[in-house]
């Protein structure tokens, strides 16, 4: 009998559990190396004695390699979708599914969405280990080691049938260390790593978690607002201040009582956010401390007693009666089980509030699809904006709601796809009321270097597996070097993506001349003013003559829609982005060279061509470029809203928002004399 070849073999997460596994599996057949992306450091004594034959990847650069034509984090997250489109074809016609729908008088498609939410995080850890060594090792006979989950069999097919051993392990994450360079890896672990009994823990957490703050909380009324139309936010950001509440911009000079907007805040410890809520007039929701206080102004944000019990009864029986039928399909019940006692309770809140309409900002909110649910549930419509521009993460970022809120045709149509919404409105950048306050900070730190060429640099996040990878941060720093160089008359104001640390900690080593012009004051970092507040990306660019961001850079394009060049460098090579394409050689510069040649056409007079090619190309992403998107949100959020306390249902009032979109034509003046 012939000797088997051996193999290398791929692991997930080396814990105690898939060391086991490991051996048994070396029993079998020869094993010529392991490679792992993570690993408990319980086991660190072991491994240093097992020598190299066992050994971490490290930090691998997942954008400098490609498959199918793409670069790497583009086909990890290309292969999700479509694994995820095929599930969710599945999902729609699954007996569970189509029970609960049934039962509950539920939507299936946002049921059937936060299940692939939930599928998202089982598969994307194995698509990334299993396209990860193609990458890297084309040619090895490769076996892939990796947590046991009822979708792995269907996946192995879907990834072309690589060998896929599985091991069990309850405790699997104990030990788990996101790695810092990995934008992913702390956002997919724990739900990797958590079965169906974790993922009901959860479930469970939040029912004995909200009952014990209705219990403590008490009862409160309804807030004095437009009948039974009242709107919920759901704070998402941190910052704080008049202009800095972003999640509801749409509601200066919207004609919308504040009383009628019920905001909820989970941070009960952010009391300038809180008591500038309560300031607007705002009916102002707060997650009480463990003691059921309030800090500050505010209310409670509690769920019903009640609409807890009847989503914990309703979860609980579905889930036991799923379960004596179907086994095999545990995650299924469990989070089916999950969404029907969230919604439950959620449905309990709004209607015990009189909101029927929703808006969303949050893209990582795990409890959107329910939340949107709800309100479908009691008749009403939830809206989605978005606030930046983000080429991948497809299902996670995607919106559920009924009304899409978008910049332009590049959102609409290439970034929010995974979910179909009923409407789409495209209002423009929602953030452009800023630009007028803005500018006394921008002429200020202008001032500070007079007649110097200012040349704004905005950077992203320095993590290995996304689209923005060391290597493209280092391809930037070494045009803008050989710029500041060869044009003395140049300086750089340096926009920093946090943390700051790791950012300089990569750089500095790597790049003499960029400590050097730091400390000559050459470069100048600019993330916050004197007052400890972080600074909007076009206050920066507003300084500047010129405004690079790198990959398809949300910053960038605010500077453009602020009304100051600006250029993104893309050196990845994104294959599956409209923007890419359609931006190319004029908004969007792949080429080391060409960059340089545009910024050095800017500093000598000579980029007014390129600079209305570039505008012209980001009205992809902003047709409008006036600064009044959140003046168009709020006439789309108060349509609805006069509509549906009319009396008008979802699709009249969809319709009396689109007329009133059409025919109202807002001046941005009533924004700046309110700026003063």
């Amino acid at each position: 009998m012939a000797e088997r070849a051996s193999v290398t073999v791929w692991v997930d997460h080396l814990s105690l559990g898939a060391l086991v596994r490991l051996a048994l599996l070396a029993l079998r057949r020869p094993v010529a190396r392991v490679r792992y992306l993570t690993a408990s450091p319980a086991l660190a004594p072991l491994l240093r004695a097992l020598g190299g034959r066992v050994a971490g990847l490290g930090r691998v650069e997942y954008a400098a390699h490609r498959l199918g034509g793409a670069p790497l984090p583009e086909a990890i997250q290309g292969t999700a979708r479509a694994f995820l489109d095929a599930l969710r074809a599945e999902l729609a016609r699954d007996p569970l599914v189509l029970g609960a729908v049934r039962a509950h008088g539920l939507g299936g498609e946002r049921l059937v969405h936060h299940l692939l939410t939930r599928a998202y995080v089982v598969v994307l850890r194995p698509i990334e280990l299993v396209l990860l060594a193609r990458a890297l090792a084309p040619a090895e006979a490769g076996v892939f080691l990796v947590r046991r989950s009822s979708l792995l069999p269907r996946l192995a097919l879907h990834l072309g049938g690589p060998e896929i051993v599985a091991y069990r392990a309850p405790f699997a994450a104990l030990g788990f260390r996101p790695r810092a360079s990995h934008a992913l890896d702390e956002y997919v672990a724990l739900g990797y790593f958590c079965g169906s009994a974790s993922a009901l823990a959860g479930t469970l957490r939040f029912l004995v978690a909200s009952a014990l703050r209705a219990v403590l909380a008490g009862r409160d009324p309804a807030p004095a607002g437009a009948a039974a139309a009242n709107i919920a936010v759901h704070f998402c950001q941190h910052d704080h201040g008049r202009d800095d509440l972003t999640d509801v911009y749409w509601w200066f000079d919207s004609g919308i009582a504040p009383a009628s907007v019920t905001v909820f805040v989970d941070d009960p410890g952010n009391r300038l956010l809180i008591d500038a809520l309560v300031g607007e007039g705002f009916d102002v929701r707060v997650r009480p401390t463990r003691l059921g206080r309030v800090p500050g102004a505010g209310r409670p944000f509690a769920m019903p007693a009640g609409g807890l019990l009847r989503g914990g009864a309703a979860a609980l029986g579905f889930l036991l009666s799923a379960l004596a039928r179907a086994p095999r399909r545990a995650w299924i019940a469990v989070g089916l089980a999950d969404f029907l006692a969230r919604h439950a309770a959620y449905v309990a809140l709004y209607r015990g509030l009189g909101v029927r309409l929703l808006f969303q900002l949050h893209d990582l909110d795990g409890e959107k699809a329910v939340k949107a649910e709800a309100i479908r549930t009691l008749g009403g419509l939830s809206l989605a904006a978005h606030s930046s521009v983000l080429p991948l993460w497809d299902i996670v970022v995607d919106k559920v709601n009924d009304v899409l809120l978008t910049w332009g045709p590049h959102t609409r149509d290439e970034v929010y796809t995974f979910f179909p919404c009923r409407a789409a409105f495209a209002v423009g950048f929602p953030y452009g009321y800023t630009f007028a306050a803005l500018r006394p900070a921008a002429r200020a730190l202008r001032a500070r270097f007079p007649g110097r060429f200012l040349l704004c640099y905005l950077d992203q996040n320095l993590q290995a597996d996304i689209a923005t990878p060391l290597g493209a941060h280092l391809a930037a720093w070494r045009v803008l070097l050989a710029v500041l160089a060869r044009h003395r008359e140049a300086t750089l104001l340096w926009k920093m993506k946090k943390p700051q640390e790791a950012t300089l900690a990569a750089l500095l080593p790597r790049l003499p001349a960029l400590a050097r012009l730091l400390a000559d004051g050459r470069i100048v970092v600019v993330a916050r003013d004197q007052e400890g507040r972080r600074r909007r990306p076009a206050e920066a660019g507003l300084a500047a003559d010129l405004a690079v961001g790198l990959g398809v850079s949300s910053a960038a394009a605010e500077c453009a829609f602020a009304g100051i060049p600006a250029l993104h460098f893309e050196p990845v090579g994104l294959a599956a982005n409209g923007f890419v394409r359609s931006a190319s050689g004029s908004a969007l510069l792949a080429d080391e060279a060409a960059l340089q040649e545009a910024i050095e056409a800017a500093i000598e007079g000579r980029f007014a061509g390129h600079a209305q090619a570039a505008r012209a190309a980001h009205a992809r992403l902003d047709p409008f470029q006036d600064g009044r998107g959140h003046l168009r949100t709020g006439v789309v959020i108060a349509a609805l809203q006069r509509a549906l306390a009319q009396g008008a249902g979802p699709e009249a009032a969809l319709a009396a928002a689109a007329a009133a979109l059409e025919a109202d034509a807002p001046a941005p003046e009533r924004r700046a004399a309110r700026q003063g």
